[in-house]
C-alpha cells in the first residue's frame, strides 16, 4: 500500500515525477519485472489521485467561469450608470465593457489561473498513462523473454 496523503495534490505531483525520474535514472532495462511492477504500481495510483485532482480542478475552473460571467452581468448597469454620470456623451459598449472588467480584473485572473492548475495536471495525467503503457509493454517483453528460455 501506498504511503501518501491523499489530500495533497502537490505531493502526489511531485512523486509522480519523481517515479518517473527514478526509473529514467536507472533504465527499464536494468531492472527486473517486480522493480518495475512496483513502480508501475504506485504511479497508477498516483495517476488516479491526479485523475481526481485535475476533476476537481476543472469543476473549480468552470465554476469561476461562472462567477465571473455573473459578476460581469452585475456591474454592468451600475458601471453604465456612473459612466453617463460622469461623461459628456453616452459611453459605448466597449467604454462599459472596459469599466467592468477592471472592476472584474482578479476574479479573471483567478479564472484563467483555475483553468491552467487543471489543464497542466491533464497534461501531467496524460503523459503519465504514456509512460505507464511504455512500462506495461516492457513487463510483457520481459516476461516474454523469460517464457521463451
Amino acid at each position: 500500500m501506498l504511503n501518501f496523503d491523499p489530500k495533497n495534490k502537490e505531493w502526489v505531483i511531485n512523486r509522480i515525477k519523481d517515479v518517473i525520474a527514478e526509473v529514467l535514472k536507472v533504465g527499464t532495462d536494468s531492472m527486473t519485472i517486480d522493480e518495475l511492477a512496483t513502480k508501475q504500481d504506485e504511479l497508477a495510483g498516483l495517476n488516479a489521485l491526479l485523475g481526481s485532482y485535475a476533476s476537481q480542478a476543472y469543476r473549480e475552473a468552470d465554476f469561476a467561469y461562472i462567477d465571473r460571467k455573473i459578476a460581469f452581468a452585475n456591474q454592468w448597469n451600475p458601471t453604465k450608470q456612473a459612466m453617463i454620470q460622469s461623461m459628456d456623451t453616452k459611453p459605448t459598449v466597449q467604454d462599459i465593457e472596459t469599466g467592468v472588467t477592471k472592476k472584474i480584473e482578479d476574479q479573471m485572473r483567478e479564472e484563467i489561473e483555475k483553468k491552467h492548475e487543471a489543464d497542466g495536471m491533464k497534461i501531467l495525467w496524460d503523459s503519465t498513462q504514456q509512460v505507464l503503457n511504455s512500462w506495461a509493454s516492457t513487463i510483457r517483453v520481459k516476461n516474454d523473454a523469460i517464457t521463451r528460455h
